[in-house]
């Protein structure tokens, strides 16, 4: 059996720290880290939530109903729930790993299994959520048990997300990194710099500094520009009204949001959606 590095890595009561903000998409239920070093499977099985493995030393493999996926060093494999699943570990070598599990709020239905890698963004949030939940930590602070639920929604949402939308770059040092989440995370409604700094722990002025500082811009660019592209995509491929797209990435009402639209892409959204319907192909 695979022999755990170090204790279970969750809080006493088997909850989030008192104190934890976390993104409404994901709830961090616990991690833990492990080895093996003998061939053996793990049987086949199912959860009633989400699981992540990320691979540390590899290889080795997992099987689906009708898939075999192999994982090699610094993959990310993304399990949804209900879906039946058999780890096997090889004949030779070390294998190491760190296993996160996490529920939503709302299923998810039709996912099947994904493996992530080798993706810079994808490594980097993964070296992120790593380094949170790393072992020698006996207790892992409210701060970093919310970063880390952002950390498992980004890769969430970069796994499921058609590259031609996701953002292809994550970069910079991890509150950079958190901020940039977040931000895309929740682009579907109003975001402040107040609300980024009290769920991590910092002034607003402190966030503020130290993103220009690392990126040259500001939060607000970075704000707008995100929900500014969610805005496009639901323009173009939703087939939503334009009321209805202004609902979802919460505007107070159709007129701010054609103000800003307009603001951002220099064309109403309805303009903007003829224009690209009666482009050349």
């Amino acid at each position: 059996m695979a022999i755990p590095s170090g204790k279970l890595a969750k809080s006493p009561s088997g909850m989030p720290p008192r104190g934890t903000v976390g993104p409404a998409a994901v709830r961090l239920l616990f991690w833990s880290w492990a080895d093996s070093a003998s061939p053996r499977t793990s049987g086949w099985h199912r959860h009633a939530h989400w699981q992540l493995e990320r691979v540390l030393t590899g290889p080795f493999s997992v099987h689906t109903e009708d898939r075999h996926l192999a994982l090699r060093t610094n993959d990310v494999l993304l399990i949804p729930p209900g879906v039946p699943h058999d780890f096997r570990y090889p004949a030779r070598g070390l294998v190491r790993w760190l296993t996160v599990r996490f529920v939503l709020p709302t299923p998810l239905d039709g996912l099947s299994p994904i493996v992530l890698g080798p993706d810079a963004v994808v490594d980097r949030i993964a070296r992120v959520l790593s380094d949170l939940l790393r072992p020698v930590r006996r207790r892992v602070s409210a701060r970093a048990w919310a970063m880390a639920e952002h950390c498992l929604a980004g890769l969430l949402s970069y796994g499921y997300t058609p590259p031609g939308i996701r953002s292809e770059r994550v970069e910079g040092p991890p509150l950079v990194q958190w901020v940039r989440l977040y931000v895309e995370e929740n682009a579907h409604k109003r975001v402040t710099l107040k609300e980024m700094a009290g769920k991590m722990g910092y002034s607003p002025s402190y966030v503020a500094s130290e993103y220009r500082r690392h990126t040259g811009g500001s939060i607000k660019a970075a704000i707008d520009h995100a929900r500014a592209n969610g805005a496009r995509h639901l323009i173009l491929f939703s087939g939503r009204t334009v009321t209805e797209v202004s609902a979802a990435l919460g505007f107070p009402d159709v007129y701010s949001f054609s103000r800003f639209f307009r603001r951002m892409f220099g064309l109403s959204p309805r303009a903007y959606r003829r224009a690209e319907r009666d482009r050349p192909q």
